[in-house]
Parts: structure tokens; C-alpha cells; sequence
């Protein structure tokens, strides 16, 4: 990556901002008149921080971590991001709710290994 970076510097000049083989491949699929589309660099990482594009995510059996925030900001309408759910944590309510099977029927479903 380090000798990309270097080769791209004395190619097109010290100062020339590197960027990846394959975000050059997107962006080239990517119609700019369609979408907004901006390399993120690594120096503009306190810019995605401070606009919450990336945020940290506590979770249970990993720790802290990072991932990408909501892209839409709205004043009136602002988006907590939480962590995804541990497998089979809401397997009993979605029983209950989706299926109508009572939780006496989920424990025992649950000893004989079927959910």
C-alpha cells in the first residue's frame, strides 16, 4: 500500500492524494450527474467523526467498534445507531408474535435443539 502511495506521489507530483485501485473502479461506475460521489481520504477522518458518519458501537461479546453512522442527516428526525441483535436474542419473541407459539412451547422447542 506504503509503495502504491509512493508511486502515485512521484507519478502525478508530492501532494497528490492516493486513492485505492478499487474506489478508482467505482467511482468510475458511478454517474456523477446521478449521485453525489467524493473520495473519503484518511485525512478527513475527524470530518466523518465530527458529522457522525462514523461512530462507535458498544456490543456484548466484541467490545466497542466501529461503524458507519446514518448518512442522512435530518433536524427534526435524528438516527441513534445500535448494535445488531446476538443470535437468537429476540427468537422467542418473534415465536410469540409471528408463529403464536407459547413460551412453555419455545423453552421446550429450545431443549430439543430445534430453534
Amino acid at each position: 500500500m506504503v509503495d502504491q502511495r509512493v508511486a502515485a506521489e512521484k507519478q502525478n507530483g508530492v501532494g497528490t492524494p492516493y486513492i485505492p485501485p478499487m474506489t478508482r473502479r467505482l467511482k468510475c461506475r458511478i454517474d456523477p450527474e446521478q449521485s453525489p460521489y467524493t473520495c473519503m481520504l484518511p485525512e478527513h477522518k475527524p470530518v466523518r467523526r465530527g458529522r457522525e458518519m462514523i461512530v462507535d458501537v458498544d456490543y456484548p461479546t466484541r467490545g466497542t467498534y466501529q461503524t458507519v453512522g446514518c448518512p442522512i442527516k435530518l433536524s427534526d428526525s435524528p438516527v441513534a445507531v445500535s448494535r445488531p441483535p446476538l443470535l437468537g436474542e429476540h427468537t422467542d419473541v418473534l415465536l410469540e408474535s409471528l408463529c403464536g407459539v407459547e413460551p412453555d412451547e419455545a423453552k421446550r422447542l429450545r431443549q430439543e435443539g430445534v430453534v
